[in-house]
């Protein structure tokens, strides 16, 4: 069958519509929901649950081609009963790009050193927006969430959170929470 000119143009217009798509480049966020594994912990042999949520990236001019941020929760395992329930390990933020890290001064310890924060502004749903200093990670790409901003976070449907990069540029990621049933489940909350 030889295609003319006016049925070739037809077929190349419709071709879209007629199954082929192109994969998609936009990040959807937290609307993956939270993904569950399962890794060793090297320390005494346990399992441990991790889970991930994907959030985005909204605005820093120093993400040049990261345009993503992860929120990770690790969680001992449980065995089942009801005397051993889960314990939250870590929860982890993965900014996608470095932080600002402040140096202060431990009122309590004066002249003994200087204890690492990283500034942040973080909302959950409609609530007013918190401030708190948050721990950066041993590699200076993560930062460590703070347990009680961690249950506030899961148990709200949107979280926003702010910080500054190295540049001095603010950074804001938001998160989709989405059910995070077996999160609380899984830590023992």
């Amino acid at each position: 069958m030889r295609l003319t000119p006016p049925l070739l143009f037809a077929a190349l217009v419709a071709w879209p519509w007629l199954g082929y798509s192109a994969p998609s480049t936009q990040q959807t966020g937290g609307a993956l929901g939270w993904h569950q594994s399962q890794r060793p912990d090297a320390a005494d042999g346990s399992a441990v649950t991790r889970f991930t949520l994907v959030g985005k990236l909204l605005a820093s001019p120093q993400a040049a081609g990261s345009d993503s941020t992860d929120l990770v929760v690790d969680c001992a395992a449980t065995d089942g009963s009801s005397t051993h329930k889960g314990r939250v390990l870590a929860a982890t933020l993965h900014p996608g790009v470095d932080l600002k890290v402040l140096y202060i001064e431990p009122e309590e310890i004066h002249g003994m050193g200087y204890l690492p924060t990283i500034d942040v502004l973080y909302r959950t749903d409609a609530a007013r927006e918190e401030k708190e200093q948050w721990s950066p990670g041993s590699d200076k790409k993560t930062v460590s969430v703070p347990r009680d901003t961690l249950k506030k976070i899961l148990h709200a449907h949107t979280a926003a959170i702010a910080a500054s990069d190295t540049h001095g540029s603010q950074v804001n990621m938001q998160f989709d929470i989405g059910d995070a049933s077996q999160v609380v489940q899984a830590c023992g909350w």
